[in-house]
């Protein structure tokens, strides 16, 4: 059963509603759907589409990604794609005099096509698109957009990139734009590099190139740069710990926050944690390799894809059982975090912890470089010298200590080095 569905947009003669059901679970969607003339036959049929949409977010939530999705089913329309046949008519292979316009568009398809199948996130596609339009504008300027793919060359990748670093055209939120003068971070430029190498690859796989140009082109070795999370100092800490033990308001979150600090419990990895996985007379927290997501659907519980055991301490056992009630503790399906300081039925969105934590620091008025999610950086931080890089590892469950390491660089920086007497010239 579904309630009586919203128009959301009017486009030509195209008209997308959005479908709602009265009971949202795995087997009910939230839809768009609109009246496609199928080309061939010249009969209307009618296209749902929900990918992208997150049934189980809230309404301002799941609206605005509905409202991505129709822009996404516009421009496959405006391109041709045939939704009835899953393909686009009158494909027109790239070939030898294949300019790099062409080849740039043909791309775009095919990374909307991925979207479509699922392969990759909208956040991934309007990252994709945002890299190329940058790249197009460069093109344009440089007279090189009618040239073939052939004719780019290490040099004017290097040159576009160090171009858009410095500065680049971005838009406001009231659709206007305005230019950056802020400079990539080289974390940023090197994944802007990667999704121009992403694509010089697929031209290669379709036989216009033999040669990547961004293969020898610069990048920022990042490796000795330290994390963009700013640890806590000692007094930070304390006083967080402090705010969040005290305000109820805040009871969800500080036991989040000492999940992540303690256990290195990622936010995500939290959210899915369901009250059957506790044993409160053993003191356990078992999370399994695989649980079922929002969607319906089998995915990794853990960000290595590993199940794993976790020891509770007794006053966080007490914690948590007073904060399950004695309403919520026979639900063992339901969600520990379900919004309102409550257990619940449905699992919460993914920027649930980071818009809570934003609201603890505006009440609090705390400066802006305490991140939720540096608790856990911190926490590496702190315990370094108690655990070591391998102890590190385990804890963090990362697949090698040079992981583990990237964290606590600086505080090896702050290390001082000292001989032994027996070492002396």
């Amino acid at each position: 059963m579904k309630t009586r569905p919203t128009t959301i947009k009017k486009w030509n003669e195209y008209e997308f509603k959005l479908s709602i059901p009265t009971k949202i679970d795995k087997n009910n969607k939230i839809e768009i759907y609109f009246k496609y003339q199928d080309p061939n036959t010249k009969k209307y049929v009618q296209i749902k589409k929900s990918t992208g949409i997150d049934r189980y977010a809230l309404p301002k939530v799941y609206l605005r990604q509905a409202k991505d999705l129709v822009e996404v089913l516009i421009g496959l329309i405006n391109d041709g794609y045939n939704f009835v046949t899953k393909s686009f008519p009158d494909y027109q292979k790239l070939n030898s005099n294949s300019r790099i316009g062409e080849c740039i568009g043909a791309w775009f398809k095919v990374r909307e096509t991925d979207f479509e199948g699922k392969k990759i996130s909208k956040a991934e596609l309007d990252a994709t698109k945002m890299v190329f339009n940058y790249y197009v504008d460069w093109l344009q300027k440089q007279n090189l957009l009618h040239e073939k793919p052939s004719m780019v060359t290490r040099t004017d990748i290097d040159m576009f990139m160090r171009t858009i670093e410095k500065q680049r055209k971005v838009k406001r939120k009231d659709g206007t734009s305005k230019i950056s003068k802020t400079k990539l971070s080289p974390r940023t430029y090197n994944g802007y590099l990667y999704k121009l190498n992403f694509f010089f690859d697929w031209l290669i796989g379709e036989r216009l190139l033999n040669y990547n140009p961004c293969k020898d082109a610069h990048v920022y070795n990042t490796r000795n740069i330290e994390t963009r999370f700013k640890i806590f100092d000692d007094a930070e800490l304390e006083k967080v710990k402090r705010l969040l033990q005290t305000d109820v308001k805040y009871h969800d979150l500080f036991i989040a926050s000492n999940l992540l600090y303690t256990f290195r419990l990622r936010g995500v990895e939290q959210l899915r944690l369901r009250l059957g996985w506790f044993s409160f007379i053993s003191g356990v927290l078992s999370i399994p390799a695989q649980t079922i997501d929002r969607n319906g659907e089998l995915i990794n519980s853990t960000k290595n894809g590993m199940a794993a055991n976790f020891k509770l301490p007794d006053n966080l056992i007490d914690t948590l059982i007073k904060y399950i009630g004695d309403d919520g503790i026979g639900n063992k399906d339901w969600f520990l975090f379900g919004g309102h300081n409550k257990v619940g039925k449905k699992e919460m969105d993914k920027q649930f912890f980071t818009n809570k934590w934003n609201a603890f620091k505006r009440d609090y008025k705390l400066p802006d470089h305490l991140k939720f999610y540096a608790l856990k950086h911190t926490s590496n931080f702190n315990s370094y010298a108690v655990l070591g890089a391998d102890g590190l590892m385990q804890l963090n469950r990362h697949a090698s200590p040079s992981q583990s390491y990237d964290y606590i660089k600086s505080k090896e920086r702050l290390r001082t080095i000292e001989v032994d007497e027996s070492q002396h010239f």
